[in-house]
């Protein structure tokens, strides 16, 4: 079974992917500080880091469900899948 990736999306900049990982695992004591002493700004940066992550997460959980979905048609139709997973394959 294929699990989520544990990776951060690979077209963010480091900086951005530490940031993102910095609102992911932070306690809610540590973003309720960072939430009141940031400006409007860093608000708006942290909720585009947040929705990236969300749009990524969104596209891998589809990408699985593809997976399964050939996987699944590639029992009662092996050429089939053949053929598909060529346009799904990284």
């Amino acid at each position: 079974m294929t699990t989520l990736p544990t990776t951060l999306p690979s077209t963010m900049s480091e900086r951005d992917q530490l940031n993102l990982q910095f609102l992911l695992s932070a306690s809610a004591a540590t973003l309720q500080d960072w939430y009141d002493h940031v400006d409007e700004d860093d608000h708006q940066y942290a909720t585009e880091l947040l929705d990236a992550h969300a749009r990524f997460l969104s596209d891998r959980i589809a990408e699985l469900a593809t997976e399964r979905n050939l996987d699944a048609l590639g029992d009662h139709f092996p050429e089939v899948k053949q053929v598909l997973t060529r346009f799904f394959v990284d």
